[in-house]
């Protein structure tokens, strides 16, 4: 019986694992584990924050903080972990087997977890750490004020002192959370999407320019959220009975930044440093395209999305200040947008063109100044691009000066500020006088023919004309004077219109 006793006794004592979890100093080992593990955390720690306040590139980095903090160390989890390797040993002095094995199969598992951050942050100290931003700002869960904290601290990095910092694959993960919260009605997100995009705008002369024109990432997609947020805005005040714009705050706010954005690429594209006007024209050609007879019908009106576009005054100012504007109105500058009539018959968008002109215009007019207006000039010459440059400034000023008691007098009597100059025309072999005149002749039939189509029925009328035409004859003027001249001109101009009547 005793024989038989010992034996079991031994064999119990013998089992490994029992003699393993019966190991007296085992909890305390368990516990020194967990502190040489805290310590290095701690080292880590210590690194991180040193580095975090004399990063002189990127001081107040609140970017790398978080994404240290909340992705790579993973603070609050790590704490979990450190309180479990710390307090399980605790528990290993119970008598049950079973027992024992739970809690140390637990305590590996957050001694496991602690150790993976370790090396985490060793990567994160050593390694290039653009990968772990990318993640934390795309995946990684976030509040909505640590988002906004977070990307502020990123746009307001220069890409010039951060060689790694690569524009693409940052506005890549912006860009998919605009998509998500522009399609959101909730205020909340409406509010975070106009902060974020606010933190955008405020540093986005630190931007890659290049990145902003060239890439197809970047300005299609801003033109893509331009036309979201129209179409949310009108589609909400059009059933309002005052028919108000705006009536969202967070939708206008929004609004105005992605406009300034766009005004910013305008003139970065037009006029900047390094501009890049045929990435820029043929992004808005596809857009406005794409979305050239979308309109949202309201109780009073009808609202065209191309209307809404902020390009054409920009346009206007910058592009015959641009060293590419050669290339721009030959090139780039699509010819369906360019104002003659076939293109005023069947394009809504060289329709707006012209409305915009004509507002863009009437104030340079108006004034009355005589030095050259070399931007009408210009403009006046490639928009208008079928027309004679010459006459058709002459009538255009015409219509557009206000009315005065004696406004033929006032054409005559007062020079034009632009329409100086025909256009340049190359030509060879021995018939080049009478190529250039049929030309002009050609270019004079279709200046009539426009100033009929657009000013036809409210100022190119019979009555009108017969009525110039009589002030003309009774106006004398001295011969081999330049209002004599003029005089002359203006009645076969008053006559060719008043033909296109007879003949209409």
């Amino acid at each position: 019986m005793d024989i038989a006793l010992t034996i079991i006794k031994y064999k119990h004592s013998s089992n490994p694992l029992i003699d393993f979890f019966n190991y007296e100093p085992l909890s305390q080992l368990m516990q020194g584990a967990g502190m040489a593990v805290l310590t290095l955390l701690i080292s880590f720690a210590i690194g991180i924050f040193i580095n975090h306040l004399d990063n002189r590139e990127r001081k107040g980095s609140f970017l790398d903080l978080h994404v240290a903090l909340d992705y790579v160390w993973r603070f609050k989890y790590s704490v979990v972990l450190l309180l479990l390797v710390e307090i399980v040993p605790f528990f290993m002095g119970v008598n049950n087997i079973w027992l024992q094995v739970f809690f140390f199969t637990i305590w590996i598992v957050a001694l496991v977890g602690l150790i993976r951050i370790l090396f985490r942050l060793y990567e994160w100290v050593k390694g290039d750490k653009n990968n772990s931003r990318i993640k934390y700002l795309s995946d990684f869960p976030k509040s909505k004020r640590d988002k906004i904290v977070s990307w502020l601290d990123l746009w307001s990095t220069d890409t010039n002192l951060d060689n790694r910092f690569n524009e693409k694959d940052f506005f890549i993960p912006f860009s998919e959370e605009i998509d998500s919260l522009i399609k959101s009605e909730d205020k909340d997100d409406l509010n975070l999407l106009s902060k974020l995009l606010e933190g955008y705008l405020s540093n986005i002369e630190k931007r890659n320019k290049t990145f902003l024109i060239v890439f197809p990432e970047f300005f299609p997609k801003v033109l893509e959220w331009h036309f979201i947020l129209w179409k949310k805005q009108y589609s909400e005040f059009s059933k309002e009975k005052t028919e108000r714009p705006y009536s969202n705050h967070h939708l206008f706010e929004t609004d105005h930044v992605i406009d300034q954005i766009i005004k910013f690429v305008t003139k970065e594209a037009l006029i900047g440093d390094n501009a890049h006007p045929f990435s820029y024209f043929k992004a808005l050609e596809v857009h406005i395209e794409m979305y050239q007879n979308v309109t949202i019908e309201g109780k009073e009106h009808i609202y065209s999305y191309l209307d809404q576009m902020p390009i054409y005054e920009d346009c206007f100012n910058m592009i015959p200040l641009s060293q590419n504007s050669y290339e721009i109105w030959g090139h780039y500058f699509p010819d369906d947008w360019k104002i003659k009539i076939s293109n005023l018959e069947k394009n809504k968008i060289s329709n707006i063109w012209y409305s915009r002109f004509l507002d863009w215009s009437q104030s340079r007019i108006h004034n009355n100044k005589t030095e050259w207006d070399k931007e009408m000039e210009e403009l006046s010459k490639e928009l208008f691009t079928s027309v004679d440059p010459i006459t058709w400034a002459k009538i255009y000023t015409f219509v557009i000066r206000p009315w005065s008691n004696s406004r033929i007098k006032s054409v005559i009597e007062k020079r034009v500020n632009f329409g100086y100059a025909g256009r340049f025309i190359s030509s060879w072999g021995d018939d080049d006088e009478s190529n250039f005149s049929k030309i002009y002749e050609v270019e004079l039939e279709t200046t009539f023919d426009l100033a009929m189509y657009l000013f036809g029925n409210r100022v190119f009328t019979k009555d009108n004309l017969n009525k110039w035409i009589e002030e003309l004859d009774t106006l004398n003027y001295e011969e081999d004077t330049d209002e004599f001249r003029r005089k002359q001109v203006w009645k076969s101009i008053f006559l060719a219109l008043k033909k296109r009547i007879k003949n209409s």
